[in-house]
């Protein structure tokens, strides 16, 4: 019996070697953006621990970049059973029902509206420092109507637990409730100062080749790739430390990754507004056709694209 049991367990170990191959080619695939090898290589992992949480959330990412919203959610919700208590769960739930609610008319995404608040709720309260949740509870309640219980008034109390984590994030958030209030005087001034707070949170260099600025050290507590995103986009918007705008769209780029919500096409894309701005046509159609060749059907890139 004991012999059988010695053989059984020599037979199981390239099994498990096997195995945990799978699951460290996904990560590498994954954090180089490769994402149907990451996917292949996952599937192939949990074929051997079909309950391994790690492997499923990248399997939810993936789906989420994949805009397979069903899968994500199973996905995201097998996790969060696993371990109610991780905030960033709740967060993954909430923001891939988010997502499907966008993408299937008013009328059924208004049944999925408690489920969406509730989630980016329970996650807020779990981590008292995450700014993802925040940012989507602002989102969140300035789209939905107050008469259904949204509203930028409730949308505020989030942007202020934004400032309270990140200053640069609270004067973002609050510039973007401004805006959606109708007060673009406001919003004007606080993307302003979100913009200078920004800068001083990175440090630049000139890029030997192409002569521009690129970021090369942040002191920005969180890591939160869409945050030079945010920088870059707002630069263009009131024309502000373009230079430094596009260094920031440039990381953007560069460092993209699923977790980051923003697609990467839209960083070319403004990318190819500032350089048109700056008057570099060359520059600012190189960008607008890397943002196409992301995604052919980009309608705001298409329409600028004819304006080149």
């Amino acid at each position: 019996m004991q012999k059988h049991l010695f053989f059984s367990f020599l037979f199981l170990i390239p099994s498990l070697f096997y195995s945990q191959e799978y699951f460290e080619k996904g990560q590498q695939c994954f954090d180089q953006y490769q994402l149907a090898c990451a996917k292949i290589n996952f599937q192939k992992y949990l074929e051997q621990k079909p309950n391994d949480l790690n492997a499923l959330r990248y399997i939810g990412d993936i789906a989420v970049d994949e805009k397979d919203w069903e899968k994500a959610i199973s996905c995201y919700k097998t996790i969060l059973d696993a371990d109610p208590n991780n905030g960033d769960y709740h967060f993954k739930y909430g923001g891939a029902i988010g997502l499907k609610a966008l993408n299937i008319g008013k009328i059924n995404a208004y049944f999925l509206i408690d489920d969406i608040r509730d989630s980016f709720l329970e996650a807020a309260r779990l981590d008292p420092n995450h700014l993802e949740a925040r940012w989507g509870l602002v989102e969140f309640y300035v789209h939905l109507p107050a008469i259904i219980g949204g509203g930028t008034k409730k949308a505020l109390r989030y942007g202020q637990e934004l400032y309270a984590l990140s200053t640069v994030d609270g004067l973002m958030s609050q510039g973007y409730i401004a805006l959606k209030d109708g007060d673009e005087q406001k919003a004007k001034k606080l993307y302003t100062q979100s913009i200078i707070e920004g800068l001083k949170l990175h440090e630049y260099t000139q890029d030997p080749l192409s002569g521009e600025l690129r970021v090369i050290k942040s002191h920005y507590a969180y890591d939160r790739n869409q945050l030079h995103y945010q920088i870059g986009k707002a630069t263009f918007q009131y024309k502000k430390s373009l230079e430094e705008g596009l260094a920031h769209l440039h990381y953007f780029v560069e460092n993209y990754a699923v977790k980051d919500h923003i697609t990467k096409d839209w960083g070319y894309y403004y990318m190819a507004k500032i350089y048109k701005v700056r008057g570099n046509t060359s520059k600012s159609k190189d960008a607008i056709t890397k943002a196409l060749a992301l995604r052919p059907d980009f309608e705001e890139a298409l329409a600028f694209k004819n304006e080149l």
